[in-house]
């Protein structure tokens, strides 16, 4: 599916005009959370490619260089790509949350459906909401002495990654624990899925279901 679910917020009654419409602009981001992940998946490949196209001995000083931007471009990426499953889960909150308020549109709503769709971010990223706070704030968590003392007695935080042929991966240590999400294909599919699934609830609500 293309296009999320159309909802027609004229037919809503006066006072729920206002929710229905940021649940219609809600459902639509889902479509660009997902797309940001996608474009992170696709950007680690293209600079895995590039980094990797012949043996590190055979590279020049200049391309040494280029080869270090592209590692950079890649946790660029990957940075991205657990802010936009942080997005996504918020949309998805969102939607739920504006629907307590929309009592003529949220009967017409497959409610669990879309409940399930939400609680699968937890479930098939378990480690979503650390990472993303861990990347976030990273400068905050050495903002002051207490600060730095409580979230790293020892050394200072940071983020790295791993990019290989199988796995792309980002690492981002917060107070003392290592966190990671995967960008892969995989997890974009999962993604798209639960995406899928938030807008399939909205099915018999919608005015046009493509």
């Amino acid at each position: 599916m293309d296009f999320a679910p159309m909802i027609d917020v004229q037919a809503l009654p006066d006072e729920e005009q206002v929710h229905g419409g940021l649940i219609g602009t809600q459902l639509s981001l889902l479509k660009h959370h997902v797309g940001t992940f996608r474009d992170a998946v696709e950007l680690i490949d293209y600079c895995r490619q590039k980094r990797n196209r012949k043996e590190f001995e055979e590279f020049s000083r200049e391309e040494l260089d280029q080869r270090r931007q592209y590692a950079k471009w890649q946790i660029l990426a990957a940075r991205d790509a657990v802010f936009s499953v942080y997005h996504l889960q918020s949309s998805l909150r969102s939607v739920r949350d504006q629907l307590r308020n929309t009592p003529n549109l949220r009967e017409q709503v497959d409610t669990k459906a879309l409940q399930a769709a939400y609680c699968r971010i937890d479930d098939e990223f378990p480690t979503w909401k650390e990472t993303r706070h861990a990347v976030a704030h990273w400068a905050d968590q050495i903002f002051s002495i207490n600060e730095k003392d409580k979230n790293w007695p020892e050394g200072y935080p940071m983020i790295f990654s791993g990019f290989n042929a199988d796995r792309s991966r980002l690492y981002v240590m917060r107070a003392q624990n290592v966190l990671h999400l995967d960008v892969t294909k995989e997890n974009l599919d999962r993604l798209e899925s639960i995406k899928e699934q938030a807008w399939d609830s909205f099915r018999t609500a919608a005015l046009q279901f493509p």
